[in-house]
């Protein structure tokens, strides 16, 4: 079912379309790892930024789902 909405989906987008959006996927998940390597080496985070942090990748992800290739895991 999946696979049919998966194709329903790629039928009705353009190429083009796609693309851009992975390159908007692919810059957002970049700029959230930038902020993340700062907060890391300035070691100024608590529990509430991990929170954080856990929601706007879920949100991401549920915005522009990608595979997840082995370099992002």
């Amino acid at each position: 079912m999946a696979a049919t909405g998966l194709l329903l989906f790629m039928n009705k987008v353009q190429p083009s379309q796609l693309a851009e959006e992975q390159r908007n996927a692919v810059r957002f998940f970049k700029q959230l790892h930038e902020e993340f390597r700062t907060k890391i080496a300035l070691e100024n985070f608590d529990e509430n930024d991990v929170n954080e942090a856990m929601e706007k990748v879920l949100a991401l992800d549920k915005a522009y789902p990608l595979p997840l290739l082995g370099s992002m895991i």
